[in-house]
């Protein structure tokens, strides 16, 4: 992704973004993990890094955009809306 203000540039490696969460469950296998993929994925892409992160047992996003956006892709593993409802 790139920002449009100062031209920084991040790559984001989504096999090694699954390979963190394998570890995770590799080390606390009994523990239930929810990827937060709020603010579009830290602007890395909501949908790319959800493709990466299947494995997780919910995602959690910002508001109910990023769910619906989701939901729309064809996720659907649980969903925790963070922000709630104004």
């Amino acid at each position: 992704m790139k920002c449009d203000c100062c031209g920084a540039v991040a790559h984001i490696d989504l096999a090694a973004l699954k390979h963190n969460l394998h570890q995770v469950h590799k080390f606390m296998p009994q523990s239930k993990i929810m990827a937060m993929l709020k603010a579009n994925a830290y602007g890395h892409g909501l949908q790319q890094v959800a493709g990466a992160l299947t494995e997780a047992d919910a995602f959690g996003v910002a508001c109910i955009g990023e769910a619906l956006e989701l939901r729309a892709a064809g996720f659907d593993k649980q969903i925790v809306v963070m922000h709630g409802f104004v």
